[in-house]
């Protein structure tokens, strides 16, 4: 039986950072990560973007070197699975019969793609992409196919979108919503970005819910609710992520829509804690619980969790944040949405250079939204920090 101080199970953002942050905070005992993939932890925007259209290699994405765990003594369990936890005895049974002891157990697992429970998901021809053997495999079917058909026009899905224009596939998108991006973007970002694809040759589609993957040995196509059939010979479905929180629930830990925890990702059962993507935050002063869904919610969660489990300061956390990146726009939004805030927009969006601030009633900047601006992204973040107005300039 292997033994083991802090074990991470999962093997993205949040467990390479907490691992690297333990070390760095000069935590002694023996950290280990746990991941189902058999390549060390690395960067997942890449996948619908640089990895897709071949811009970037497999190998150029990693977060670190392999070198980097080895000289810091982290001990790296690749493709290994969890069977099962065992919280009273502390010690997790792998899918090849070992076992790994721990005084501290962080679930970091992640999400997983959504499959609706629709006729015809399950055909060949019919994808998801979370990980980088699905872009691989994505990218390997954009060479044998002429149409691909996006259900869902969330931001991974459209930078799929891009993606395959770029590689000289016809592209159609299916939302269901009124606007592209709905849950991560204002209407206007919506609409801006929604019009760059179109401009692009993208055939956009609102308010257009999948009834039916049509085919037979393989997907040639969907039909959606107003009875159209809308050809494709290849289907990504992106209708959102769910927590992967099935150890939690194993574990006896309160669950709903990701695994409880509070702002540190304490889950209330001593020596098991949870962050990143399968982890649900609650707050005090919160109604409901957060799921930040990004990078930057990742490695806030792991940098808080690494400094209470060495005795050291809290850093606090950060203002949320997050980007994506289409043909030449990158779009960068900081704070969280809230309620019917007024609008300021900055900039001229003819030109694709602009910035929309949401602000409350006393004027506050409390999020930001930049196309092309870092600049107006990194000044509209301070204010948010500083409770300040609009900045001018």
């Amino acid at each position: 039986m292997k033994s083991g101080g802090v074990v991470i199970v999962g093997g993205g953002h949040a467990a390479a950072e907490l691992a690297a942050h333990l070390v760095q905070n000069g935590y002694e005992e023996r950290v280990s990560i746990i991941s189902e993939e058999d390549r060390a932890p690395y960067h997942r925007p890449p996948l619908s973007k640089g990895v897709l259209d071949g811009a970037q290699q497999p190998e150029e994405i990693a977060l670190r070197p392999e070198r980097f765990y080895e000289e810091r003594g982290i001990q790296l369990l690749l493709g290994r699975k969890v069977v099962r936890v065992d919280p009273q005895a502390r010690e997790v049974l792998l899918d090849d019969g070992s076992s790994v002891r721990f005084e501290k157990l962080v679930i970091a697992t992640g999400a997983a793609p959504v499959v609706p429970p629709i006729e015809g998901a399950d055909l060949p021809g019919v994808c998801t992409l979370r990980s980088l053997e699905d872009a691989i495999s994505l990218r390997e079917a954009f060479g044998r196919s002429s149409r691909v058909l996006l259900v869902g026009g969330g931001y991974v899905g459209l930078e799929v979108a891009a993606s395959a224009r770029r590689m000289g596939l016809e592209v159609a998108v299916l939302e269901a919503g009124a606007e592209v991006m709905s849950r991560s973007v204002s209407p206007t970002i919506g609409a801006f970005m929604r019009r760059i694809h179109e401009g692009k040759g993208v055939e956009m589609n609102l308010r257009a819910r999948v009834e039916k993957i049509e085919g037979d040995s393989r997907c040639r196509g969907v039909t959606t609710a107003d009875g159209m059939v809308h050809e494709a010979d290849l289907v990504v479905l992106g209708v959102g992520a769910a927590p992967r929180d099935e150890l939690g629930v194993e574990c006896g830990l309160a669950c709903d829509r990701g695994i409880r925890v509070d702002e540190f990702g304490f889950t209330g059962v001593p020596g098991i804690h949870a962050i990143g993507d399968c982890s649900v935050i609650h707050e005090s002063g919160r109604d409901e619980g957060l799921r930040l869904e990004s990078v930057s919610g990742a490695v806030g969660q792991a940098r808080r969790l690494a400094a209470h489990l060495t005795g050291r300061p809290d850093p606090g956390r950060d203002i949320f944040n997050f980007w994506t990146h289409q043909y030449d726009y990158k779009v960068q939004v900081a704070g969280l949405p809230g309620g019917d805030w007024a609008t300021e927009i900055a900039g001229n969006m003819d030109e694709g250079a602009f910035a929309v601030y949401h602000t409350d009633e006393e004027g506050r900047v409390q999020v930001v939204e930049a196309v092309n601006q870092p600049s107006a992204f990194v000044r509209g973040k301070a204010a948010i920090r500083k409770g300040a107005p609009v900045p001018g300039g």
